[in-house]
């Protein structure tokens, strides 16, 4: 959308993940206004975190919240996320965490949060849920799927009652070094993944969810088979309008 400066989309409130399309995404502003006409609301908790993110960090083209169990399970952990797993590993001291001030209506915890974030593009939002931000929607996607499976692989380890094996502090701070600097922003890596995701959970539907039915990657909305917005109630997304 040319020139659409202080604009993004973000996905309607009311509708399921299979009904969100290009043609319904509500265009709102910066406050949180919806500019134009919209059939449907916006979820006003979602409001906060997004614009919040969008106006403070230009290059988050793309930010996805989510709410699955493995990730909120892990954001319920005082010590949050464990490095000593593969996937951790290659996010090791690139997640923040933001403390939970309650359901996030309120527009004063908007600083707090984008100073929590800092320059990061990954969050464990604590007792709450995940966040990641992109320069592009794949992007997003890879950072946030990186995170779930860091969440998924330390519950499963840690319910077998065994220590964990560490990783050495060299192996992880090689780790984000040889992926984080083209997993951000690489439109092939993302779409690789989701190739992958769709061949490895089974899911066909999130695949089509993202690339197709009217450019619904534009969203960054996902479906609740995809495999980490299995909540539909608790996922969100937004993107700048270009």
């Amino acid at each position: 959308m040319p020139g659409a400066d202080g604009h993004l989309l973000i996905n309607p409130y009311g509708l399921t993940y299979r009904e969100v399309t290009a043609s319904n995404l509500v265009k709102i502003d910066l406050d949180g206004n919806i500019v134009g006409p919209s059939e449907w609301p916006v979820n006003a908790a979602g409001l906060v975190i997004h614009t919040a993110i969008h106006s403070a960090r230009p290059d988050s083209h793309c930010v996805m919240h989510t709410h699955t169990t493995a990730g909120s399970a892990v954001a319920c952990l005082r010590d949050g996320l464990d490095w000593n797993n593969f996937y951790a590993a290659q996010i090791y001291q690139q997640v923040a965490y933001h403390e939970f001030e309650g359901i996030t209506v309120d527009p004063d915890e908007k600083p707090r949060l984008i100073a929590d974030l800092g320059t990061r593009n990954l969050m464990i939002l604590r007792n709450h849920g995940l966040l990641a931000l992109g320069a592009s929607v794949p992007a997003a996607f890879t950072a946030l799927w990186t995170l779930q499976r860091a969440c998924e692989i330390q519950l499963a380890a840690q319910q077998s009652g065994q220590p964990l094996r560490p990783v050495t502090e060299k192996a992880a701070l090689q780790s984000p070094a040889l992926f984080l600097a083209w997993a951000f922003t690489s439109l092939t890596v993302g779409v690789a993944i989701l190739f992958v995701s769709c061949a490895f959970f089974d899911r066909p539907k999130t695949l089509p969810c993202l690339l197709q039915n009217d450019c619904r990657a534009l969203s960054g909305t996902l479906t609740p088979t995809s495999p980490f917005c299995s909540i539909p109630a608790g996922a969100s997304a937004s993107a700048r309008a270009q």
